[in-house]
């Protein structure tokens, strides 16, 4: 995402699927994806999400019910502040 507007070449997707048992989850990955720093920060993002909704699906649905009741209007992060956070708590 370059100032605020999407990149939909570059999409990671997450696909949600519902299921008799709940739901499936999975990561769909382009096949020759752009080998720079912000897709591979991304790509380990998602990869996150998909994980954290797998292993802790309580805390994903909780957080899924705040974010319908409080939606954002920011969807850009910026990673260096959340790296640096990081850099300082293992100084």
């Amino acid at each position: 995402m370059e100032n605020g507007n999407i990149d939909k070449a570059n999409f990671i997707t997450i696909a949600i699927h519902p299921s008799e048992e709940g739901f499936a989850c999975v990561l769909l990955e382009k096949e020759n994806p752009p080998v720079t720093q912000e897709y591979l920060t991304a790509l380990t993002v998602a990869h996150g999400m998909v994980k954290i909704a797998l292993e802790r699906p309580d805390l994903i649905y909780d957080e899924g019910i705040d974010a319908l009741q409080n939606p954002s209007k920011n969807n850009l992060v910026d990673i260096r502040d959340i790296i640096e956070s990081k850099k300082r708590k293992l100084n």
